[in-house]
């Protein structure tokens, strides 16, 4: 019972400052946006999935030539197997095994140059949501702006997504993703 009346004066908390900031009987103004959506679905968000598509192909296009090289090496690596030369043999496999480990390392790396890439735009449109919807709750007044990701059930009256959306689109229509 204790943990229960800890907990319910933890979540009214908030609640309490906010409302003592305002006059006693002035409602609190709570909008909900989706910050999905808009990290999916804004210009800036398709920009940087195509973006993200021509450099995974890019990278995939390496990793093909990689791959290649290595059959090749494969390939000598059988005929040296049926040689009369153990010796060569052994070079060669050794050879083969220190470049797969290289190409496997490799690979590694450009998938993280790509994520990392991709990650740091992502980073970028969210924080021009984040100030996008900063500017629209100081215009409008609003006092918290949750994600719908946090509600369960919420009128359409309070989803501002639809005018962040627009501001957004009309503010960054794109962003770098830099490799």
């Amino acid at each position: 019972m204790y943990k229960i009346l800890i907990l319910i004066g933890v979540l009214c908390m908030p609640v309490n400052t906010i409302a003592s900031d305002k006059k006693v009987n002035e409602p609190i103004s709570i909008v909900i946006v989706d910050t999905q959506e808009l990290m999916s679905k804004s210009k800036a968000a398709r920009s940087i999935q195509k973006q993200g598509v021509a450099l995974r192909e890019k990278y995939q296009g390496k990793i093909e030539s990689i791959e290649k090289d290595l059959k090749k090496l494969e390939g000598a690596l059988v005929k040296a197997s049926k040689g009369k030369s153990k010796d060569d043999f052994l070079k060669k496999q050794k050879a083969f095994q220190d470049n797969v480990l290289e190409s496997k390392k490799t690979v590694a790396e450009l998938n993280q140059k790509m994520d990392k890439a991709v990650g740091s735009a992502l980073k970028k449109l969210k924080d021009e949501i984040i100030e996008i919807v900063e500017g629209i709750a100081d215009d409008n007044q609003y006092d918290i702006v949750l994600s719908n990701t946090n509600v369960l059930v919420v009128s359409d009256k309070i989803d501002i997504t639809d005018n962040v959306m627009k501001k957004l689109n009309d503010e960054v229509s794109s962003i770098s993703v830099r490799n």
